[in-house]
């Protein structure tokens, strides 16, 4: 019997930084937050707090959704909409995002791609950038199994 589906080592950390408002601070209140965030540095070094509000992490990776190949553009849209990283396709820091429908076009061609072509083994898109309409492979490998 022949894998279906093999996924590896998946894991990618982001941090998006935040701009933030700038509005009166008082040097009392300046001091007290350096100083309570360098206590929670010290304390704490490896937590995901540490970021601060100006900062935001996800990760991407984790966080996939799985459909059988081949997909129409509906189940490709669902499959998108069940990742945690929606709001981030939508659009970050004020800025639109990639068009969710143009995306489900995009994996639901490649589902028929690889459903076509049973000697495709892997495929890797990395990264693929977007925005708005506009969608592409800034770099990408296909692999042929040897059969």
């Amino acid at each position: 019997m022949s894998t279906a589906i093999s996924v590896k080592n998946l894991s990618k950390k982001y941090i998006i930084g935040h701009q933030r408002q700038e509005s009166y601070t008082a040097l009392r209140d300046v001091l007290a937050n350096g100083s309570r965030r360098l206590t929670q540095k010290l304390l704490h070094p490896f937590s995901a707090q540490n970021n601060g509000p100006d900062h935001e992490e996800f990760w991407a990776l984790k966080d996939v959704s799985f459909a059988l190949a081949p997909l129409g553009n509906e189940e490709a849209l669902n499959v998108i909409q069940k990742i945690k990283a929606l709001p981030i396709l939508k659009g970050i820091r004020g800025e639109k995002g990639v068009s969710l429908e143009v995306l489900a076009e995009y994996l639901a061609r490649l589902s028929l791609l690889v459903h076509n072509f049973p000697q495709i083994e892997e495929i890797d898109l990395n990264p693929v950038k977007g925005f708005e309409e506009n969608l592409y492979v800034v770099d990408g490998r296909i692999i042929q199994s040897k059969d």
